[in-house]
C-alpha cells in the first residue's frame, strides 16, 4: 500500500519536471495538490514538495497577470498608433488651412 503513495509523489515530481511553468495551470496543480493530500494522509511527510507547488501556484498568477499586462500594453500601443496617425493627420490639415 505504501508502495502506492510512493509512486504517487514520484508521478508528482515528474509531472514537475516535465512540464514548464509556463504550460502549467491552476487546476493542473490543484490535481498535483490532491494527490500530495492523499500522500498526507498515508503519514508520509511531503512538505517541502507541497510548499513547491504552493509556489508554483503564487507564480502561475503572477505569469497569468504578466500575460494580461502584455496584452493590454499590446491594445494600448495599438490604440497610440492610430490615434498619432488621426493627430498628423489632423495636423496637416490645420497646417494646410493656416498656411494660406
Amino acid at each position: 500500500m505504501r508502495s502506492y503513495y510512493i509512486e504517487n509523489v514520484c508521478f508528482v515530481v515528474q509531472e514537475l519536471q516535465s512540464t514548464s511553468i509556463l504550460y502549467l495551470t491552476n487546476s493542473n496543480v490543484k490535481e498535483l495538490l490532491a494527490i500530495l493530500k492523499d500522500v498526507e494522509s498515508a503519514q508520509l511527510n511531503v512538505a517541502l514538495l507541497r510548499s513547491v507547488l504552493d509556489g508554483i501556484v503564487e507564480n502561475i498568477d503572477f505569469i497569468n497577470q504578466h500575460r494580461a499586462a502584455d496584452v493590454a500594453k499590446a491594445n494600448y500601443d495599438q490604440e497610440i498608433e492610430q490615434l498619432t496617425k488621426v493627430l498628423d493627420s489632423e495636423l496637416g490639415v490645420w497646417f494646410r488651412k493656416n498656411k494660406r
